[in-house]
């Protein structure tokens, strides 16, 4: 009997992993996907120019500059069932000002399946030595974790309509972190946001814009669940940009 209790325990999972996929669940649930989204970005900002150099690399999409890149590179996990592509207006927005930003892809399009996915573009871009982790929704869970087990590479995360969660903690480091998210937003709400501040970095900024929604942190259309908008989708979007520079400058 004692080595049947061993042989039960030994296979049982741990809360770490029954965590996350609670975590999933919750998010699967709350959003209302079912099906993958659709990628409603411009093509044109996943071509390369005579600034930027746009490259399927793997899995993951790099936006690159061609001129003097910054020693900070910057890599976004996408939120559940989003496609990578939906992001572009920020990676090719940051490229343009010299940082080198990756848009990773999701195994069926949950980023908590794959945690560990900035390592990739760490590995591919040897040259650059620091950065900031990203993600919106479901992706900034991913990408806590990730700045959680990294902090000699991570110098700072930003989440986009997103906090951590509870089994990745980042209230003991001295990580950067900017908290970005939208009044109007019916999923990840304002007193989410707040409640989640004791597992965010103790100087981490908060930011909220005014009249945004959760969906308009990306380009894919309307989300089931979500509040409706009360700014063009363009206004949230560039008040993103203009944060997420502002952020990476102060973290170099």
């Amino acid at each position: 009997m004692k080595e049947q209790s061993a042989e039960k325990k030994k296979f049982r999972p741990g809360w770490s992993a029954i965590a996350a996929a609670i975590l999933v669940l919750l998010f699967i649930v709350g959003s209302g996907f079912v099906a993958g989204l659709p990628d409603l970005s411009d093509p044109q900002l996943k071509l390369s120019s005579n600034t930027v150099s746009v490259e399927k690399i793997g899995k993951d999409l790099y936006f690159l500059p061609k001129a003097e890149k910054k020693p900070l590179g910057f890599i976004f996990y996408p939120g559940a069932k989003v496609p990578e592509g939906a992001y572009s207006y920020l990676a090719r927005a940051l490229a343009e000002k010299g940082y080198p930003a990756v848009l990773l892809k999701m195994p069926l399009g949950y980023a908590i399946f794959d945690t560990k996915a900035a390592a990739r573009a760490i590995q591919q871009l040897q040259e650059t030595k620091a950065w900031v982790v990203a993600g919106h929704s479901l992706g900034g869970v991913a990408a806590a974790m990730f700045a959680r087990d990294n902090p000699g590479t991570v110098k700072g995360v930003v989440f986009l309509a997103s906090y951590p969660a509870g089994g990745s903690s980042l209230a003991q480091t001295d990580l950067q972190a900017l908290s970005i998210s939208a009044s109007n937003d019916m999923l990840a709400t304002s007193e989410k946001i707040e409640k989640a501040k004791p597992l965010m970095p103790p100087k981490a900024e908060y930011q909220v814009i005014q009249g945004g929604n959760h969906a308009q942190f990306g380009t894919y259309g309307v989300q089931k669940g979500d509040g409706v908008a009360e700014i063009p989708a363009s206004l949230q979007l560039s008040a993103v940009i203009e944060s997420v520079l502002a952020f990476l400058a102060k973290a170099m």
